[in-house]
C-alpha cells in the first residue's frame, strides 16, 4: 500500500480539529427547548449525542499530544509546564465561575445549581469546578500527573492494548453493576466518570507511544476505511442506539467515532489556521455563562410571543452557538492586545 504524508500537517489538523470541538462543546451546552416537531427533535437528539463526542476526542488529543514529544529523563520539565498550561488557568476560572454564579443564585436568576452552605463548602466546590465547565481540565491535570508511570507500561504494545482494554472492561462492570450514575454527572460519582474519560486520554497515549509514525503517515485507504466506518455508526445509531443502546453501546461508538474521525481528517486539504482558531480554551472555559445568561433572557421574551416561540426557539439553537463563539473571540482579541499578561495567564499561554 502507497503512503505519503497527508496535505493536511499535523499541527494544523490538531489545531482546526480542536477549535471545531470547542464549537461542538458551545452547541452541546445550548439547550434546544422547542418539542413541537418530532422530526427536528430526532435530528437535535442525533446532534446532541455527536457533539457529545467532542470532550471525550479532546481527552484523547491531549492524551496523544502530551506524549508525542515525551522523553522519560525530562518528565519533571513536563509536569512543570502543565502548572502553568492548566493549573493556573484552571484555578482562576473556577474562582471566577464561584463569584459569578452564587451572586446569579443570590439574585435570583439560577436555581440548578451546587448550594453552598459555609466557606469551607464554597472552596471545596470552587476547586473542584462544580460552578464551571472545567470538569475536563480537573481530570486532564490528574492524568496527566499519572502519565509519567503509565509511560512504562503503554509503550508496550501488548501491555499498553490489555490496559486501554481493562478500562473498558472496568467502565462496563461500573454500569452493568448499578454503580454508574445515568447519565453521567461529571461531579458525582468522579471515580467513575475519570475511568471512562481516561480511555480516551490513554487511547491517544498509546498512539503515540506506539503507533506514532503510523498515525502521522497518511494512508488514503484507511482513511476511505474510517469514512465508512463514520457512515456505518451513524447507520448503526438510527437502526439500533436509538432504539435499543445502552450508555455502554454508546461509550463504544464515541471510541469508535473519535478514532475513524482522526483518519477521515486526513483526506481534507492543507489550510491556514487562523489567529482565533487557537482560542478553543478561552471559548470552552468562557462561554457557559453567556449561553446561560443570553438563553434566560430570551426564554423570558419567547414566552410573551405565542405562536413564535418555536421558530424562534428552533432559530436559537442554530445562531445563538455562532454568536457566543463570535463574541468569545472578539472578547479574545481584545484581551490578547490591551492585557496580554493577563491573557497568558487565563489561557495558559494559548493562542
Amino acid at each position: 500500500m502507497a503512503q505519503y504524508f497527508a496535505k493536511i500537517s499535523f499541527n494544523t489538523k490538531v489545531s482546526v480539529l480542536s477549535f471545531a470541538l470547542c464549537c461542538g462543546v458551545v452547541s452541546q451546552h445550548v439547550k434546544w427547548t422547542c418539542k413541537d416537531y418530532e422530526w427536528l427533535n430526532v435530528l437535535q437528539s442525533f446532534w446532541f449525542f455527536i457533539v457529545e463526542t467532542c470532550v471525550p476526542f479532546f481527552f484523547m488529543i491531549s492524551g496523544y499530544l502530551f506524549f508525542r514529544t515525551y522523553q522519560s529523563c525530562k518528565w519533571r520539565e513536563k509536569l512543570q509546564s502543565r502548572v502553568k498550561s492548566l493549573l493556573v488557568p484552571y484555578l482562576l476560572w473556577n474562582i471566577f465561575y464561584a463569584v459569578v454564579m452564587i451572586s446569579l443564585q443570590k439574585a435570583g436568576l439560577v436555581s440548578n445549581m451546587q448550594i453552598v452552605n459555609s466557606l469551607s463548602g464554597g472552596v471545596i466546590s470552587c476547586v473542584n469546578s462544580e460552578f464551571s465547565p472545567l470538569w475536563f481540565v480537573k481530570y486532564l491535570m490528574i492524568f496527566v500527573c499519572i502519565s509519567p508511570l503509565m509511560y512504562y507500561v503503554l509503550r508496550n504494545r501488548i501491555l499498553g492494548l490489555l490496559i486501554i482494554l481493562v478500562f473498558m472492561l472496568i467502565n462496563a462492570y461500573n454500569y452493568y453493576i448499578g454503580n454508574m450514575q445515568v447519565p453521567l454527572n461529571v461531579n458525582a460519582n468522579n471515580l467513575i466518570m475519570l475511568i471512562y474519560q481516561y480511555i480516551f486520554f490513554v487511547t491517544g497515549s498509546y498512539g503515540a507511544l506506539c503507533f506514532k509514525r503510523q498515525i502521522e503517515t497518511f494512508s488514503a485507504m484507511r482513511s476511505k476505511i474510517s469514512m465508512l466506518v463514520l457512515l456505518l455508526l451513524i447507520a448503526f445509531y438510527f437502526g439500533y442506539i436509538v432504539h435499543f443502546g445502552d450508555v455502554i453501546t454508546n461509550h463504544l461508538f464515541r471510541w469508535m467515532w473519535c478514532v475513524s474521525l482522526w483518519f477521515v481528517c486526513d483526506l481534507f486539504p492543507e489550510c491556514k489556521v487562523r489567529s482565533w482558531m487557537k482560542y478553543s480554551f478561552f471559548i470552552y472555559c468562557a462561554h457557559m455563562i453567556f449561553v446561560m445568561c443570553f438563553q434566560g433572557v430570551t426564554n423570558i421574551i419567547y414566552m410573551k410571543t405565542s405562536g413564535l416561540k418555536p421558530y424562534l426557539e428552533i432559530s436559537e439553537y442554530l445562531w445563538l452557538p455562532i454568536l457566543t463563539i463570535y463574541v468569545l473571540i472578539k472578547i479574545g482579541n481584545i484581551l490578547k492586545i490591551h492585557v496580554p499578561k493577563f491573557w497568558s495567564l487565563i489561557t495558559g499561554s494559548r493562542g
